[in-house]
């Protein structure tokens, strides 16, 4: 599993086709009581194609965990998608951490 040190910005990932995907994010700041949603979205009409999922590794340093299985990887066509990794702190504080394209190669 791949290891980023992920400041709120661009992140541009690519994995194969029918391949599981997982990467480690440390996001430099406590992520304690947050909640997360991860999206690969069309980049024509920004619908909602596939959603990782996202765990805590380490919330008290900020580290998250986005994978994607096999089986996922594999409902995707290969082609360039949008990737969205957002954070609800508590208070309902939204934070779009992590955006960048996602490419699907075969």
């Amino acid at each position: 599993m791949a290891t980023h040190e992920q400041l709120p910005g661009k992140l541009n990932v690519a994995f194969n086709k029918a391949d599981e995907y997982a990467a480690l994010l440390d996001l430099s700041i406590a992520t304690t009581g947050y909640s997360w949603t991860a999206e690969i979205c069309s980049l024509v009409d920004g619908a909602v194609i596939l959603s990782p999922t996202v765990t805590d590794y380490d919330a008290s340093l900020g580290k998250i965990n986005v994978a994607i299985t096999e089986a996922q990887a594999a409902s995707l066509a290969v082609g360039s998608y949008a990737l969205k990794i957002t954070g609800v702190a508590p208070g309902s504080v939204q934070r779009r951490f992590v955006e960048g394209i996602c490419e699907v190669v075969k």
